[in-house]
């Protein structure tokens, strides 16, 4: 939902300021654990991605 749009259905409504460089920061750190199990990642944001953990580097196996 944009900003404008949810100010108008909630005016009392408050931003925060964003710490992306922060957030940037972080998210390289849970990449950097995705890693630690598979190199097939494919990052979608900075909070998102898909992993194949179908042959993963800790050879967790998967429950049937």
């Amino acid at each position: 939902m944009s900003g404008v749009l949810a100010k108008k259905y909630c005016p009392e409504l408050i931003f925060v300021r964003p710490r992306f460089e922060r957030y940037k920061e972080i998210s390289k750190k849970i990449r950097k654990i995705f890693y630690e199990y598979t190199d097939l990642v494919e990052p979608l944001s900075l909070d998102e991605a898909y992993l194949d953990v179908t042959q993963n580097k800790k050879e967790i196996q998967a429950l049937h």
